[in-house]
C-alpha cells in the first residue's frame, strides 16, 4: 500500500517534513565519481559522511533514491550546507518545476514523466549543482538517467572533458527529452482515436478517451510552463557554477520545452477537432433518424384523416354500406401513401 504524508499549514521551515507518496521502502545513496583522466568510481553508501569531504579535483554525483526519510534528507542537506528552504522543497513532492540561485549552489526542481502501463506517472526530481558535485533526489528508482550512467561508464564524450555543470545539464536534458517522447505517444493515441472514429466504434468510449487525454494534456501543460520559465532563468543567470562552454547547452534546453509546449497545443487542437467531428457525425445520424420518423408521420397524417372520417358516429356516411367500400378506401389510402413517398423521393427529401 502507498503511504501518503501531509502536513499542517503554518509549520516552520526547519520543521520540514515529507509530503507525498512513499514509493520505496528504504532511502539509498548512490555515488559516482569521475575526473578528466577517465577514472570512474561507482558505489553506494549508507551515510553521506563516508564520502566527505568532497574531493575538489573530481566530479561527484550523489543520487539519493527515496525522500520519505525526513531526518536523513535533512542530515544530507546539513552536511552539504544546503539551505533549510531547499530541504523543505525537496521533501515536498507537490512542487512545480523551478530554479533558485543560492550563490553557493543552484537548485532545480523538475518533474519526471513516464508511462507506467497506459497511465502517465509523474515524479519529482530535485537537483543541486554545487562546486564539483551534483546532488539529485528521486522519489523512486527510475531508468531515466541510465544513458547518463552509460556515458560515464564508457568513459567517452564531453561529459569527461566538462565538469559538474555539464553533468547537471545532461540530467535535466534526460528529464526534458522524455517530455518529447510522451507527446509523441499521446499523438499516436489520438491517431488511434481517429481510426476508431472512422470505424464507428463505441462512441461513449471515444468521448471518455478524449476527456482523459485532455486531462493529461492539461496536467502536462502545468508542468511545461514553469519548466520553460526556469530554463529562461538559467540562461539569464550570472554565475560561476555554469561555465561558459556549457552555457549553449542550457540554452538548447529551451528548444525542448518550446517543442513540447507546441506539441501539447497541437494535440489539444486535434482532440477538439476529433470531438467536433464526432459530435457533427452524431448530429447527422440523429437528424437522419428524425427525418425518417418525420416522413412516416407526414405519410400517416392523410391516412389517419381518412380512417378517422369513417370512424365518425354518423348514421349516413357515403359508401358505408357499399359491399366494396372497405377495399376502395384501403386502396385510396395505399395510393396516397405511395404518391407521397414518390413525391418525397423526387424532391430528394428521403
Amino acid at each position: 500500500m502507498s503511504e501518503l504524508s501531509t502536513v499542517e499549514i503554518g509549520r516552520m521551515p526547519e520543521e520540514a517534513v515529507f509530503i507525498g507518496e512513499k514509493k520505496v521502502d528504504h532511502l539509498s545513496i548512490e555515488v559516482i565519481e569521475y575526473d578528466k583522466t577517465g577514472e570512474v568510481k561507482e558505489f553506494g553508501v549508507e551515510d553521506i559522511r563516508e564520502i566527505l569531504p568532497l574531493n575538489n579535483n573530481i566530479v561527484t554525483w550523489i543520487n539519493v533514491v527515496g525522500i520519505h526519510d525526513n531526518e536523513q534528507v535533512k542530515e544530507i542537506g546539513a552536511l552539504l550546507d544546503i539551505h533549510s528552504l531547499t530541504v523543505e522543497d525537496i521533501l515536498n513532492t507537490s512542487q512545480y518545476p523551478k530554479m533558485e540561485d543560492y550563490d553557493d549552489y543552484l537548485f532545480f526542481i523538475t518533474k519526471m514523466l513516464y508511462y507506467k502501463g497506459e497511465e502517465i506517472t509523474s515524479e519529482q526530481v530535485s537537483l543541486i549543482l554545487g562546486k564539483n558535485f551534483v546532488l539529485t533526489f528521486q522519489e523512486n528508482k527510475a531508468d531515466i538517467f541510465n544513458h547518463v550512467h552509460r556515458r560515464i561508464r564508457k568513459k567517452k564524450g564531453r561529459i569527461f572533458r566538462s565538469g559538474e555543470d555539464y553533468l547537471a545539464y545532461q540530467l535535466i536534458d534526460s528529464v526534458l527529452e522524455n517530455y518529447v517522447l510522451i507527446t509523441e505517444k499521446i499523438s499516436d493515441k489520438i491517431e488511434d482515436l481517429e481510426d476508431a472514429l472512422e470505424e464507428e466504434e463505441n462512441g461513449q468510449d471515444f468521448v471518455k478517451e478524449i476527456r482523459q487525454l485532455k486531462r493529461v494534456l492539461n496536467d502536462f501543460r502545468k508542468i511545461i510552463r514553469p519548466t520553460n520559465e526556469f530554463i529562461l532563468q538559467i540562461n539569464a543567470l550570472d554565475t560561476d557554477l555554469i561555465k561558459e562552454p556549457t552555457e549553449p547547452f542550457f540554452k538548447d534546453l529551451l528548444d525542448i520545452t518550446v517543442r513540447s509546449n507546441s506539441a501539447i497545443e497541437s494535440c489539444k487542437d486535434m482532440l477538439s477537432d476529433n470531438l467536433q467531428i464526432y459530435n457533427l457525425d452524431l448530429s447527422n445520424r440523429f437528424n437522419g433518424i428524425l427525418k425518417v420518423l418525420t416522413v412516416f408521420s407526414v405519410i400517416f397524417i392523410p391516412l389517419n384523416f381518412i380512417a378517422s372520417s369513417y370512424g365518425m358516429n354518423f348514421v349516413h356516411l357515403p359508401g358505408l354500406e357499399y359491399e366494396y367500400g372497405h377495399w376502395i378506401t384501403f386502396s385510396i389510402m395505399i395510393l396516397v401513401a405511395v404518391s407521397m413517398i414518390f413525391y418525397f423521393k423526387k424532391e430528394r427529401w428521403i
